[in-house]
């Protein structure tokens, strides 16, 4: 006849072994499932606003607004000096130091001044013909990231204007 209290005791060490290896594995508790599931759901409902051209979406009513300034092609801020426009406040206050610096950096090929070095140095590959940044799709190259990534998109057919 076999004792019924050995097998409760092995079943209760099981059990232990069972807790000790979720420990190692590091699952989650059911209170800390819940905060993910909190936080997951917090990220979702901070995502409320919508752009109806593309699929982008947004925390705040006023970046919406912002960018939909892209699609309608909206420009509010004018600059008084030489009349250019521009759709990002930000963007519109950096123009304003172009007018106001004192430029600086000079290119010694053309003569051509610059308030910021980082400018200059852009400038300098018009003359130096370098193109560092090549097309992942064509052999084409570019002198700048931005007008590469702008030509990739013959290849990828992207328009995210549109």
């Amino acid at each position: 006849m076999s004792d019924p209290e050995p097998s409760r005791i092995k079943h209760e060490d099981t059990e232990e072994q069972t807790d000790q290896m979720k420990e190692q594995k590091l699952e989650p508790n059911e209170e800390e499932e819940k905060h993910c599931d909190f936080k997951t759901q917090r990220i979702k409902a901070k995502k409320l606003h919508n752009c109806s051209q593309c699929e982008k979406s947004f925390s705040h009513k006023r970046n919406l607004k912002r960018h939909m300034r892209i699609h309608t092609g909206e420009k509010p801020y004018t600059c008084p000096q030489c009349g250019k426009s521009f759709s990002q406040l930000d963007t519109y206050k950096q123009h304003q130091k172009t007018h106001d610096e004192v430029r600086d950096h000079m290119c010694l090929d053309c003569g051509k001044s610059f308030t910021k070095v980082t400018s200059l140095k852009l400038h300098k590959r018009i003359h130096t013909g370098e193109k560092p940044h090549k097309c992942s799709y064509c052999d084409k190259s570019f002198t700048q990231a931005g007008t590469m990534k702008i030509h990739e998109r013959v290849h990828t057919g992207e328009k995210p204007y549109h």
